[in-house]
């Protein structure tokens, strides 16, 4: 991820990023001789991230805690596995509520909308449908700038750039990632030359979602403004595999 030239628009690109409304691989620049426009977290802006890895030896087997005094064929069987993983959890990325009114900086980019209140964003459900959506209230996040006859807009807790204006990027965060990956395994020495090793691995062992921030729906005037359209992380998947070495 990176930012992109002031050439990648809505109608194409000549770089090899996708390019439109929302939230794309890469920023666009929107105004290159006021680059200060765009000062804002990086689109690949992790806050914080944790990450775990062990190798755990069960104490089973001849000479182990359990199973001390194991044969040497129950050794085999209970004897020698080994239990390892892999822990990740981050920070969301962040992500951009885009003016999609028909207001345009420099006749090219639509503006980002400009933040002027708090407001809540990560994870929540449609109470209506149950969708996952980045606001607890879409509806009242643009409430501010709708244009009704004879109720001035509040333009709170979004308003829309003003002339010379960007407006708020990268001002909020969805929903981060968490993933642990497990394997227990055990080897087996068959000859001199020849060993035997079973595994068995789990991917996403608690079987979590996370959404994933550049799939929400950002268009300020989009019917499905918030909604997230696809996943950081896999349903659960198991593997088990026997592999001869030599």
């Amino acid at each position: 991820m990176g930012s992109d030239a002031e050439r990648t628009n809505s109608q194409g690109t000549t770089s090899t990023t996708a390019s439109g409304l929302g939230n794309t691989t890469r920023s666009f620049i929107e105004v290159p001789w006021r680059p200060r426009l765009n000062y804002a977290p990086s689109d690949f802006d992790i806050r914080h991230v944790i990450t775990t890895n062990w190798v755990y030896q069960l104490p089973v087997g001849r000479g182990k805690l359990l199973g001390s005094k194991a044969s040497t064929g129950l050794d085999a069987i209970i004897g020698g596995w080994q239990l390892s993983g892999l822990g990740r959890w981050t920070s969301a990325l962040p992500f951009s509520v885009v003016d999609t009114r028909g207001f345009t900086n420099n006749f090219l980019f639509n503006d980002f909308m400009v933040k002027t209140g708090p407001i809540q964003t990560g994870l929540f459900h449609d109470p209506t449908t149950g969708a996952p959506i980045a606001f607890p209230d879409p509806a009242a996040v643009v409430a501010g700038v709708s244009i009704t006859t004879g109720v001035p807009a509040t333009l709170t807790p979004l308003r829309f750039a003003y002339p010379g204006e960007a407006g708020s990027r990268n001002a909020f965060r969805g929903q981060g990632f968490f993933g642990i990956d497990a394997s227990l395994a055990k080897s087996w020495k068959v000859t001199e030359r020849f060993n035997l090793k079973f595994a068995w691995d789990v991917f996403n062992i608690t079987n979590s979602v996370r959404f994933d921030t550049n799939s929400i729906d950002n268009g300020s005037d989009d019917g499905g403004f918030g909604l997230y359209s696809s996943t950081l992380t896999r349903e659960r998947v198991q593997q088990f595999s026997l592999r001869l070495t030599f």
